[in-house]
């Protein structure tokens, strides 16, 4: 190949070298430098032609090809025939000459919407000895340099003919033709000291400048060079990140394949007749027939030969081809090439079979599905640099936002046939739900996730059914017929957070901030999820860094946290669990879990098992909602206005997620255990039944709180099964709702039910009497009629403090106590029959007072004829069975 543009090359200078005197106002313009004149060329040229006599006949393949960008110029006014039979002249072996350094190749021209960076569609021939770069990238360059230019240069004399404002024209010079666009010569010009902005153009190689407005001008200006920027190391990060996901992953290739064909029903000029020819493009992609060579030749393959990153031809990474050959995924790339394709032919071919031209119906096959092609040039700038499917995400909304747009513009009928579509999309599917899962309860405990973004087609076993990925815009349609549906019936709540967020999720563009090639990283040092979640649970959040694992995590990623900290870097594994599976994309999703204890399995097979089935008991709705809920009552706990309601429900979801809690410990168990997939899968599922449950009953039941009406008198409450008590602890400023444990609920069960009282009234500032009162039933009679609880209960304190007076020897002077005990009693503010009853029941067989107390008791109304003999037995009388008094 150096060999054969080396001959060109030195053709070309030939010609060049030859001009002097032919032709007026040429001059001469090395190729290689002034040492090396025409004949030093023609020399070489004839040597290496007879080393290689194909090089006459390949040559002529390059100098038509040539020849046809120059006929382009012609066809586009850019150079008169004249000009071109005159330039065919001059340089019968004309190819293309750029050199290493040169800076005129980022040049700003209007009108560039691929932004490749090379524009001119001729370039002046400079004379010079640097480099030559390859003549097959440089021709790559011209090629689009000429169709840009040309296509450019069309508008422009639509718009000067529109206008008619034309300043200047002038008639260029032979080597002004050839750099008709010149490198530095702006041909859109800013206006300047109160003068209107120009645009330049050409018609049959005249040069004609005319006059333009300000908003024309800040329309066509040139974007800035950063559009162009390719970072090399994100753009390589970002195509591999890419492919792992996609193109080398062979559940993308099915699940994408699914969703592709059902936007046909909403992207398609005509979806049925789309539709029925899918088997045709089927047959076309295998035999390569009519349909698809003409679709091919016209752009179908979506990218080209070159590489207008670049600057260069594509060339075949031989690494990449061995390991592609190697690992199969060159087959899997292939096949996703191949299913992608069908529904874009399918529209291609139904387009052409309607009467629409090829244009409309490459068209109609780029819109039918998500157009990667497409573009504009902030958008294509940011996803080759590591915000990997910014394009993707925001074409999709485009698409969507324009099928509403072109319906508006097809007045009725328009809007009609994509209501039609709609229709389709959202209600049949609605219906069907509703005959196969109207009364399925398991159905309904799938989590809201499953049933938003997959069709449940088929049920098996117990509480597990197969599904398939629902379109994304069709996934919204549905969900947007379903809250009408239940705005209309009632028969569930209208969730519209839940539908915008699908909304958001499916069809707005990706927030490039959260969605990159560094995003990941990002999400593992912020511990939290792509989907907002916590990436280390809270459960093992306490524990060093090297400990938080968890029977879903790999061997590697454990590994890889310990020899991380040996040298002294903390970084848990379950974030570098999370960096593997981000990064390997359908690679990690099939080995990773071999290398984990979980009751999965690993393997191909057990990633497509869990895309295309769920099961309600190990994906249930519940789990998600209690988690959601929880957050919800914590943050309203904590607010300053919050209500004891507010409070209750958090404490009994607190509760209830301590009781999960322990279960998840059960499970972590089982999972780690040596026990046998099918054995650790069947208790797995048992334990998140009961996981499932708890959740379930939690939520039915955290609104119905019991308690008293009145704030006053609020100690007691129930939520669910779940009691509080009010705890005002000494040391608090303020109390607090504490759950009962198991033996205060047994105790207030006694209690209340021995003494006829509420659990509100147990829980007061009474407690203690009552459990005086059922643990001392006799005693508590006494202190009633000795003036209540609590004051017998001074009493009888300050009493037991009270001693004998001593003599000398140390010993207790007879009645000493009794006397004191006497005075402490006279002292007392209580009345005659108090004092008495508190002096027989500290020496009950002194039997001095005995009748005055019956009589006392006899006269208090509040104290039953049992109640009254309780006490006289408590305080040392004897009562006969037919209620007799004993009073010596």
């Amino acid at each position: 190949t150096k060999k054969f543009y080396e001959y060109l090359y030195h053709m070309h200078n030939v010609d060049r070298m030859s001009l002097e005197g032919r032709y007026e106002g040429a001059t001469n313009k090395a190729v290689f430098g002034d040492s090396v004149t025409a004949e030093m060329s023609r020399a070489f040229a004839s040597d290496l032609a007879k080393e290689n006599p194909e090089f006459r006949r390949i040559a002529q393949d390059v100098y038509r090809y040539n020849s046809h960008l120059r006929q382009l110029l012609v066809d586009g006014g850019v150079i008169s025939q004249e000009t071109a039979d005159l330039w065919a002249e001059m340089y019968p072996h004309y190819v293309p000459v750029r050199r290493a350094g040169q800076s005129d190749i980022n040049i700003d021209v209007p009108l560039d919407t691929r932004k490749t960076g090379v524009n001119a569609p001729v370039k002046q021939a400079k004379g010079g000895s640097s480099d030559i770069l390859d003549l097959f990238d440089t021709m790559g360059q011209r090629t689009i340099q000429t169709l840009t230019a040309v296509a450019k240069n069309r508008f422009g004399v639509e718009l000067k003919n529109a206008l008619g404002t034309t300043v200047d024209s002038s008639k260029a010079s032979v080597d002004d033709i050839i750099d008709s666009i010149e490198t530095h010569e702006e041909l859109l010009q800013a206006g300047q000291n109160g003068q209107s902005p120009t645009f330049t153009v050409f018609e049959n190689g005249e040069k004609v400048t005319f006059e333009i407005t300000e908003e024309m001008y800040e329309a066509m200006k040139p974007a800035s060079k950063l559009m162009s920027y390719t970072n090399k190391v994100a753009n390589t990060a970002s195509n591999l990140h890419r492919g792992v996901l996609t193109e080398y992953n062979p559940v993308f290739m099915i699940t994408n394949a699914i969703k592709d064909a059902q936007d046909v029903l909403i992207n398609s000029q005509h979806p049925l007749k789309t539709y029925a020819r899918f088997p045709r493009a089927v047959s076309e992609l295998k035999s390569k027939g009519k349909w698809y060579n003409e679709y091919m030749a016209n752009g179908g393959e979506q990218n080209t030969y070159f590489d207008g990153e670049t600057n260069t031809f594509v060339e075949d990474n031989k690494t990449l081809e061995a390991v592609k050959k190697w690992s199969g995924i060159g087959f899997i790339s292939k096949a996703n090439n191949f299913i992608e394709r069908i529904p874009r032919l399918a529209e291609y071919i139904a387009s052409r079979e309607d009467g629409r031209s090829i244009e409309e119906a490459m068209l109609d096959a780029a819109r039918v599905t998500t157009n990667f092609a497409a573009g504009g040039k902030l958008t294509k700038a940011l996803n080759r640099n590591g915000f990997t499917f910014l394009n993707a995400s925001v074409q999709g909304a485009v698409q969507q936002a324009r099928n509403l747009r072109e319906a508006k513009m097809n007045g009725l009928r328009g809007t009609l046939t994509l209501a039609a579509k709609y229709a389709v999309a959202g209600l049949a599917p609605i219906l069907l739900n509703h005959i196969l899962w109207e009364d399925d309860e398991e159905y309904e405990e799938l989590s809201d996730y499953v049933k938003d973004n997959y069709y449940i087609v088929a049920k098996f076993n117990d509480g597990k059914f197969v599904r398939i990925p629902k379109g994304r815009t069709v996934a919204v349609i549905q969900s947007a017929f379903k809250q009408m549906e239940n705005a209309i019936t009632g028969n569930d709540e209208v969730d519209l957070q839940r539908f915008g967020e699908l909304l958001v999720s499916n069809l707005a563009p990706n927030n490039p901030l959260d969605n990159n090639i560094i995003a990941p990283i990002n999400q593992a040092l912020t511990n939290t999820t792509w989907y907002g979640e916590d990436l280390v649970p809270t459960r093992l959040q306490d524990l060093p860094a090297v400990e938080q694992y968890d029977e879903t995590t790999d061997a590697i990623s454990r590994w890889l946290s310990e020899r991380a900290g040996d040298i002294g870097i903390d970084i848990s594994p379950i974030k570098i669990n999370y960096l593997l599976d981000q990064y390997t994309g359908g690679v990690g999703d099939v080995i990773l879990p071999y290398l984990t204890p979980e009751a999965d399995g690993g393997g191909l097979g057990a990633v497509f098992r869990d895309k295309f089935s769920t099961d309600s008991v190990m994906n249930n709705q519940n789990i998600s909602d209690f988690y959601d809920t929880l957050d919800e009552l914590t943050t309203n706990a904590k607010s300053s206005e919050a209500t004891t309601e507010d409070v209750l429900k958090y404490k009994y979801f607190d509760h209830v997620n301590a009781k999960l809690s322990e279960l998840y410990v059960q499970k972590r168990a089982v999972q780690k255990s040596d026990k046998t997939d099918s054995e650790k899968y069947a208790e797995v599922r048992e334990i998140q039944e009961r996981i499932n449950g708890l959740a379930k009953e939690a939520l039915a039941t955290y609104n119905n709180i019991r308690m008293s009406s009145s704030p006053k008198n609020r100690y007691y409450a129930e939520v669910g099964d779940v009691r509080f008590r009010w705890v005002q602890d000494a040391d608090e400023a303020e109390g607090q709702w504490r759950k009962l444990s198991q033996k205060e609920e047994a105790r207030q069960e006694k209690v209340t039910r021995a003494l006829g009282i509420t659990p509100d009234r147990y829980w007061s500032n009474q407690k203690e009497e009552f459990d005086y009162a059922y643990d001392y039933p006799e005693k508590y009679a006494v202190a009633k009629a000795a003036g209540g609880y609590e004051a017998y209960k001074s009493y009888t304190s300050a009493i037991e403090d009270i001693e004998s007076d001593k003599n000398e020897n140390g010993n207790p002077i007879k009645d000493s106590r009794k006397k004191k005990v006497v005075a402490y009693i006279n002292g007392l503010d209580a009345d005659y029959g108090e004092k008495i009853i508190l002096f027989k029941s500290e020496y009950p067989a002194d039997n001095t007072y005995n009748y005055a107390i019956v009589d006392y008791l006899n006269s208090r109304q509040d104290i039953s004829y049992s109640e009254m003999e309780t006490i006289l037995k408590e305080l040392g009388f004897e009562v006969d069975s037919e209620g007799r008094i004993t009073m010596d």
